[in-house]
């Protein structure tokens, strides 16, 4: 499953167009396939679902995806009509232009349709000054719309009058036809599934990228189980490998039929990422009086999926109608998308088609509406900038997670091809940057949005704790580590000291603007706790003494404490366990003159001099060990002052 082939391009025709206009009909005359297959589409007389067929013109096998036209099948319609190329219009003489025809054609200008042949269908009903109106009356639909001015062929499906014409019309259209294929690697939305006897699950649907062989595996999305192919056709011929613009239908081994639907998709495994967050460029259709407005209850058909969701405006609560902006779809449930792709919005019931638009960031986050503009000037470098800038962003977003570069390659309409030659890019410039235990490289604006969290993070402690000097290492390990790798946290960390925005006082982390300041009453407690602490000399009350003590809230007197040390007034040397600073100082003294009395002296030795036990003794030794002032030989103490 590699890249796009160097091969002829393939393309796709659809069929548009309000119901009982003979879009079938038609088909089966340009082919002799009756794409109606359902017993119900038969016995009613109406197409239901999507019909396949085929089609030779100019040497080449055209691929042909038949929809209804009924308004309740308009969903329907828009799966099929997803990996369309080439469109062919009908309009019945007899009725003219109806609803569906208007909704059809807004539907394919909405996914850039912008090739075709309108069909005036049913000509043998007519007579030739009503052919002439209805040409008008199409003409007239069809101004400022991409299929302005395409060819236009009377014709007859039950007759056969106009046919050849319009195959050649058809035919003609060809190399105007752009090739519309966006990946570079295996996309093929599910149109419809069955089941073969002794062959097992059959997908169909049109490729919108890559090419697929018999044996490859592949990715069933949003589910994310791999598969194998187990067979491949296209045209009721087997195949061994297909490429982009070709109808397929795909066996797949080990999957039963009520394990798929419509509206999951085949791909390359690692290339599409399932996201219940779409970011992207809506288009609010004229005539749509009310226009849109945020948080409005919407559906989402992308691809063949169609999804329940909420539109989120970015620039202001309402949008008019025939008018743009950006969005995001806030969806029940996850779908797969790539940058580019585009989409139908209908309203919650499915009745009216309100726009469409540009997926723009199809793996995103929820977007926190005090942030809105920021995202937008994000989104516009994703719509308008350069190939460079667009992978730029898309690792940007990426945060600190992985991304590999077939993901960033379906994230910003890069060729595949191309992203490492940015990545190089972006690498030499400065902007990636590669931190020691992690084994992709990192956008160094990832490091400055962590420690922008961090920050706000401290500000609202220090908010909440006044009197506490800072938060412990650990805790703020425990809240950002969550979906945040340890090294990239220290390098966080790391920058944001170098940068001079916080403090790190040993385990407590502050930002470098907190001052504490205490109250009078606050002072006063603080008085008290110094006159308990220096009134014990090398015996003072415990942190839960001093409570019992003086008879306050225990945080009142840990905040102080903590205060306290942080300032320089107390020592902490075991948990729970403080001195003055002064108490320290003298007991340094002790040390030096137990020394000079009588050399290297045991922990026993010190303790009797200063009147003290071994229960304070150990941690005060140990403590003075630590800070370098004594040093252990064997069961002594030698000062090292």
């Amino acid at each position: 499953m590699n890249t796009e082939s160097s091969r002829t391009p393939h393309f796709i025709l659809g069929t548009a167009g309000h119901i009982d206009h003979g879009k079938t009909t038609l088909i089966r005359a340009l082919t002799g396939i009756e794409t109606d297959w359902l017993p119900e589409e038969k016995a009613r007389g109406m197409t239901i679902d999507i019909g396949i067929a085929d089609i030779e013109l100019g040497g080449r096998t055209l691929g042909v995806v038949d929809v209804p036209g009924h308004e309740r099948f308009v969903r329907t319609m828009v799966s099929g009509a997803s990996g369309v190329d080439l469109a062919l219009l009908v309009v019945a003489a007899d009725d003219g232009v109806m609803p569906q025809t208007e909704e059809h054609l807004e539907i394919l200008t909405l996914l850039g349709v912008d090739t075709g042949v309108v069909a005036i269908n049913k000509a043998d009903l007519v007579d030739a000054g009503r052919l002439e109106e209805v040409k008008e009356e199409v003409e007239l639909l069809l101004l400022d719309t991409p299929l302005e001015g395409v060819p236009m062929v009377a014709v007859s499906g039950v007759t056969g009058e106009g046919i050849d014409e319009l195959r050649a019309a058809l035919e003609n259209a060809i190399p105007d036809t752009p090739h519309r294929r966006r990946s570079s690697f295996l996309r093929v939305p599910v149109d419809r599934i069955f089941s073969i006897p002794g062959r097992g699950t059959v997908i169909t649907g049109s490729m919108l990228g890559g090419d697929i062989h018999v044996g490859d595996q592949v990715e069933l999305l949003p589910e994310g189980r791999l598969l194998r192919v187990r067979g491949l056709e296209t045209h009721n011929q087997a195949a061994e490998d297909l490429e982009a613009g070709q109808r397929t239908a795909v066996n797949l081994a080990g999957l039963k039929k009520e394990e798929v639907s419509r509206g999951m998709e085949l791909a390359m495994p690692g290339y599409l990422t399932p996201s219940m967050y779409v970011d992207a460029k809506v288009r609010c259709l004229p005539g749509r009086a009310r226009g849109l407005k945020t948080f409005m209850r919407v559906r989402l058909a992308l691809g063949t999926s169609d999804v329940l969701g909420r539109l989120v405006l970015l620039e202001g609560k309402h949008m008019a109608p025939n008018s743009t902006g950006f969005c995001q779809l806030r969806l029940h449930d996850p779908v797969v998308a790539e940058h580019g792709q585009r989409f139908i919005l209908r309203d919650e019931t499915a009745v009216r088609t309100l726009g469409g638009g540009i997926v723009l960031r199809p793996a995103a986050r929820r977007i926190v509406l005090s942030q809105a503009a920021e995202e937008c000037e994000s989104l516009l470098r994703l719509q308008e900038g350069d190939a460079l800038t667009r992978v730029d962003q898309v690792l940007v977003d990426a945060g600190t997670d992985k991304v590999t570069e077939t993901m960033v390659s379906a994230r910003s309409g890069v060729p595949a091809e191309e992203v490492a030659n940015h990545v190089r890019a972006l690498k030499t410039r400065g902007d990636l940057i590669n931190i020691q235990g992690i084994d992709h490289p990192l956008h160094r604006s990832a490091l400055n949005i962590l420690g922008n969290r961090i920050c706000r993070f401290l500000n609202r402690f220090h908010d909440q704790n006044p009197l506490l000097v800072g938060l412990g290492r650990n805790m703020i390990q425990r809240t950002f580590q969550r979906n945040t790798q340890e090294h990239v946290l220290q390098a966080a960390l790391q920058n944001l000291e170098a940068q001079g925005r916080i403090v790190v006082r040993v385990d407590k982390v502050a930002l470098s603007t907190f001052k504490i300041r205490m109250s009078e009453g606050r002072m006063k407690l603080w008085d008290r706790i110094l006159q308990e602490l220096q009134d014990g000399k090398f015996t003072p009350p415990s942190e839960s003494r001093l409570v019992e003590i003086i008879g306050t809230r225990p945080t009142a007197i840990k905040e102080i404490l903590e205060h306290a040390e942080a300032n320089g007034a107390v020592v902490k040397v075991a948990p729970g366990q403080y001195f003055p600073s002064e108490t320290i100082d003298l007991l340094k003294e002790k040390m030096l003159e137990l020394h000079a009395e009588s050399g290297p002296f045991t922990l026993a030795a010190i303790r009797e001099h200063v009147d003290s036990t071994r229960r304070y003794m150990v941690p005060l030794c140990e403590y003075l060990d630590s800070i370098g002032f004594t040093r252990r030989d064997g069961d002594r103490r030698v000062p090292d002052a």
